[in-house]
């Protein structure tokens, strides 16, 4: 049959525009898994008496597109799926009552989006029955759900430690501010200090915010190339630092130096993901590498503040007799200096104990006095 020219011209148009856009066709899968998910997701929450107000997962890329990124993940799926049993069973254990609209959505899934929704949707249950389930799932997001999926269920309670240690982060991401900071020169006095281990340290990869999903993604780095017993051993080691961090006043070096190491795993860890004989010596030297150099830098800055007080105070007192401004004028440049350098050292959070511990030895000093003469009249 022909087709006049108008049908012809139609008809080829419909062709090029199903070839050149072809994921409408799959929009409505796409969507689907993700609708599903949050749904088993809220109705878990429910059920555990969570609040249910907000949804848990934020990212904006669907599901299956994530799945896609990951070739070993979607072929294990794909061959899994003529596994999956009957529907109205797989129904039952994701608690999706039979007729409500997600159950619907379920049962119009090919076998393969079933499978994965039904995987994904019993690991989802899992976490969710933990006592921090609804905290843990919000923050792995998909990304984490699908690293679960990937790497086994036993993998939950490392990657929580490392997710949920908001610490040890923030400490990290005030450090790497730090570094961003201090000029060419330190730098350089730091990169020298680092060239002593054995292993070169890479600080230019310090520069993320540590976001829940950053470290989501720094736990899946360290699972795929050296599995889940190097995770684990990375893990222990980042344990056995942090609590002698949270020891020392300088803390917030010590989360840099964690950081630098799950940046830099091959660090501290063999191919094979053992830990290295000298690892724990490492990360400590590197934390005190960050420390010297980092606690330099405002006394750099105190240096410069003196010297600019003391030129001011000669401006505004020129009047008085050459040596009385020589003694005067130091004089308020070491105020102005102290007090600028307390409050230097304040704003700065890995040094704020040492402006606290000053003020509470002055009050202590002040106070001793009076307290004396209470008890000797009392």
């Amino acid at each position: 049959m022909k087709l006049n020219p108008g049908l012809r011209a139609l008809y080829g148009f419909i062709c090029l525009f199903f070839l050149c856009f072809p994921e409408p066709a799959l929009a409505g899968g796409l969507s689907k898994v993700d609708n599903i998910l949050e749904g088993i997701a809220a109705l878990n929450k429910k059920t555990r008496g969570l609040p249910n107000n907000k949804a848990v997962f934020k990212q904006s890329e669907t599901f299956e597109t994530l799945i896609k990124r990951e070739p070993g993940l979607a072929d294990s799926l794909r061959h899994k799926a003529t596994k999956l049993g009957n529907a109205q069973s797989e129904l039952k254990k994701l608690k999706l009552p039979p007729g409500s609209r997600l159950a619907d959505e379920f049962l119009s899934l090919d076998p393969a989006r079933r499978y994965a929704v039904s995987q994904l949707g019993e690991t989802t249950q899992i976490i969710l029955k933990r006592a921090d389930g609804a905290d843990l799932l919000t923050r792995l997001d998909k990304s984490g759900l699908l690293l679960v999926q990937r790497f086994g269920n036993d993998v939950i309670e490392p990657v929580s430690f490392v997710v949920k240690n908001d610490e040890l982060w923030n400490a990290a991401a005030a450090t790497s501010k730090a570094l961003q900071g201090i000029d060419p020169a330190q730098m350089k006095q730091l990169s020298e200090m680092l060239k002593r281990f054995p292993d070169p340290v890479n600080l230019r990869t310090l520069d993320s915010v540590f976001s829940n999903a950053d470290r989501v993604r720094l736990s899946y780095q360290v699972l795929r190339k050296y599995g889940k017993k190097g995770f684990d051993n990375l893990t222990a080691l980042t344990k056995k630092i942090w609590n002698l961090g949270m020891r020392h006043p300088k803390k917030a070096f010590f989360g840099g130096a964690i950081a630098v190491v799950w940046l830099n795993p091959d660090l501290v860890l063999d191919p094979v993901g053992r830990l290295k004989d000298n690892a724990v010596r490492l990360v400590e030297g590197i934390a005190t590498s960050f420390g010297e150099v980092l606690v330099s830098a405002p006394g750099a800055m105190v240096q410069g503040m003196k010297r600019g007080a003391e030129t001011k105070v000669r401006e505004y007192l020129p009047k008085m007799p050459t040596a009385m401004v020589d003694w005067v004028a130091p004089a308020i440049g070491w105020l102005v200096t102290i007090a600028g350098a307390l409050l230097i050292l304040f704003l700065i959070p890995f040094t704020r104990f040492i402006p606290k511990a000053i003020v509470g030895w002055v009050f202590r000093l002040f106070k001793s006095p009076f307290r004396r003469n209470r008890l000797n009249s009392g």
